[in-house]
């Protein structure tokens, strides 16, 4: 793929990423890299937490770190009251996502345009390279969700809890020593009173939340429609656009980083052209797509269960395989080696 000139949409993690790498890796490309917000204001805090080993990929690009606000070594997955289990020694970490997305806007600040724009409209100009950064605002299959900073007790504990009526999921993320980010989505929960009533309520089954210090609205695509890392000759997707977001965690930043890494990778300037290599993009995210793939066909499968039979595969999961799941290393042979169990369990 080729083109005059590389235009990102969307400046949240995997846009302002992008555009800081690949600017590095293109030299003296002035005037050839473009990127479109329409907020000037980020407006998506409800994922804050990544795996710790993350931390050591952005050091080694040259990436601002973000500011840590908690680190989190228990993590306690929980199917509506009915069972739970507990995965210890895996680091995760809480961050500023708000302020480091502040601050790597302000890096790449002579390159942002402030601007709503069609990406289709700025891939017609066959000319441009498009990478399509926009997140969440992708796609069909909208999920709203409810997050709120809160005041609580808590057990320093990630904890993710399964609800089976309705569907859906509900997090405790401490992010200090009283201040829980806390919040749920239900599939086919689409009134926002009512989103916030049943996140409230599951939410107070798992820890004791005293005072509700902001509140917010936001959506999420799970599962992803697809996964689909390409649209059109010229069009690169990147993270959550790409459908390559957690299904059930509702896990992000690490697949929009990792992405946005991968394509400032792939691409390159020879004799004033922009060069994008499709397959060095593919190869460097395989992983990313063989995890949104497999967390979308489970989401799939485990909303029509049980909370007893959703138990069932919980036990069986092998405890190497869940633990490589919440790290974020999940690959290939982890999937040939725990899958067919656990799909045995949910048809048998």
């Amino acid at each position: 793929m080729q083109g005059k000139q590389l235009i990102i949409v969307g400046a949240g993690v995997a846009g302002t990423i992008a555009a800081l790498l690949t600017r590095r890796r293109l030299g003296d490309a002035s005037g050839k890299i473009v990127v479109y917000e329409a907020s000037k204001r980020y407006r998506k805090p409800c994922g804050e937490a990544v795996p710790s080993w993350i931390l050591k990929v952005v050091e080694e690009h040259g990436i601002s770190l973000p500011k840590i606000l908690y680190r989190l070594r228990v993590h306690v997955f929980d199917v509506a009251g009915v069972c739970k289990r507990t995965i210890e020694d895996v680091e995760w970490v809480i961050i500023d996502k708000k302020s480091w997305i502040e601050e790597l806007r302000r890096r790449i600040e002579d390159v942002i345009v402030y601007q709503a724009v069609s990406v289709e409209s700025v891939a017609n100009n066959t000319n441009n390279i498009v990478f399509d950064a926009r997140g969440p605002f992708v796609g069909d299959k909208a999920l709203w969700v409810w997050q709120s900073y809160a005041e609580c007790s808590h057990s320093d504990s990630a904890m993710l809890r399964v609800t089976v009526n309705p569907f859906g999921l509900v997090w405790v993320f401490p992010r200090g020593k009283s201040i829980c980010n806390i919040g749920g989505g239900f599939v086919n929960v689409k009134e926002l009173h009512k989103l916030r009533e049943v996140a409230v309520n599951e939410v107070r089954r798992i820890i004791d939340v005293k005072t509700f210090v902001s509140e917010n609205y936001s959506i999420i695509r799970v599962p992803p429609s697809n996964i689909s890392v390409f649209r059109s000759p010229n069009i690169v997707r990147l993270g959550e656009a790409a459908g390559l977001i957690m299904s059930l965690g509702g896990e992000g930043i690490r697949a929009a980083l990792l992405s946005a890494i991968a394509a400032a990778s792939a691409t390159s300037l020879e004799n004033e052209t922009i060069c994008f290599n499709k397959l060095v993009y593919v190869w460097k995210i395989k992983n990313l797509i063989l995890q949104s793939w497999l967390q979308k066909k489970l989401f799939e499968v485990i909303k029509w269960l049980t909370a007893e039979k959703i138990c069932e595969l919980l036990k069986a999961a092998n405890e190497d395989v869940l633990r490589m799941w919440f790290e974020g290393r999940l690959g290939l042979w982890e999937v040939l080696f725990g899958v067919p169990k656990i799909v045995f369990i949910a048809f048998s």
